[in-house]
């Protein structure tokens, strides 16, 4: 039996704790400088799946007066060009929202995008993903934030990702930029960039979000974590990145948000806490199916009672406490059983 996430909930003020091991080597990033800075890798088929893909990274936007590609594979130009998908913050006002579109179909001036909201200077997950038979959504530190399946009130299922020969880069929209039509440089800091050739779900992408992956996972066509201090893949496939304009790896600065959660374990999604004067805090659990966990509660964290158990946890676990209307305080943890 393993304690693997606890939270408290005091006069409605959230407090979360994981326990995890701790890394045995300082992280690194890729920083990007917003003006010149951004990472090639050349063409591939692993890089550009038909049928299904999932673009993940972690993300620190740190200039909200400029547009910036993270993940582009593309000329950047219009609907016709040679464009494959293209992942890119984009400033809203006050902060930044992230956006992820693709050109369909082939031979058409027309692509479906989707866009949320995303924090100036913070580390956020985003993972961004297509299939000819869902469409588009992405999910932000493991949880759904929108999704669609249609562009310009069309439906897209059943077309297929456009292939191209361009490079994918990070950082940086290339041959708009080269264009002079505008600042397409990201500024900002990414790290754990990951390319799959599957629709991921949702508990997958919460399940491995703060993982170190080896580079042998089933489906990854592209891993890099920088923390080499090189822009190669971990993959077998050889999608190995050049550093160009200035791209430089650096130590993450201050405390490793992108691994400070628990590898492979359910945990209690802080964004989606709620509160009904009814039906007490509501939560959701995520994280890996398969295993039998119970979720027990305290008002003291001495004495502890089950507040019940899920034998095949299925990845994801919507619940509410009525009994913690009326406390002043109460705990929680998730048990591994």
């Amino acid at each position: 039996m393993k304690i693997i996430y606890q939270k408290a909930l005091a006069g409605g003020l959230c407090l979360c704790w994981f326990v995890g091991a701790a890394l045995g080597q300082t992280n690194q990033v890729l920083y990007l400088n917003g003006t010149s800075a951004y990472v090639s890798i050349p063409s591939s088929s692993t890089l550009q799946p038909p049928n299904a893909i999932t673009v993940e990274a972690w993300v620190y936007p740190t200039a909200t007066n400029a547009n910036g590609c993270l993940i582009d594979k593309s000329d950047g130009q219009n609907g016709v060009s040679q464009r494959t998908y293209e992942l890119k913050w984009v400033p809203t006002g006050l902060d930044f929202a992230v956006c992820f579109s693709l050109p369909v179909p082939t031979g058409q001036p027309d692509y479906a995008e989707i866009i949320t909201p995303v924090s100036e200077d913070v580390w956020t997950h985003i993972a961004a993903t297509y299939s000819t038979n869902a469409g588009l959504a992405i999910y932000t530190n493991g949880s759904l934030a929108t999704v669609t399946n249609t562009y310009n009130e069309e439906s897209f299922i059943g077309l297929t990702l456009r292939q191209t020969t361009e490079a994918l880069c990070f950082g940086v929209c290339p041959t708009v930029q080269a264009l002079g039509e505008g600042d397409t440089f990201a500024s900002g800091y990414m790290d754990e960039v990951r390319i799959w050739d599957t629709n991921r779900s949702g508990a997958e992408i919460a399940e491995d979000r703060f993982c170190v992956l080896t580079g042998t996972e089933s489906n990854l066509m592209g891993y890099w974590n920088f923390d080499n201090g090189t822009a190669d893949d971990l993959t077998t496939n050889g999608n190995n990145g050049t550093l160009e304009g200035g791209a430089i790896i650096v130590p993450i600065n201050g405390p490793d948000v992108v691994h400070d959660g628990v590898c492979g374990a359910p945990y209690i999604d802080p964004a989606s806490l709620s509160y009904s004067a009814l039906t007490g805090f509501r939560q959701k659990i995520l994280g890996p199916r398969g295993m039998t966990i119970a979720v027990e509660t305290s008002t003291n964290l001495a004495d502890w009672s089950t507040l019940f158990i899920l034998p095949n946890f299925t990845g994801e676990f919507e619940f509410d406490d009525v009994d913690d209307v009326s406390l002043p305080q109460c705990f929680y943890k998730i048990v591994a059983q």
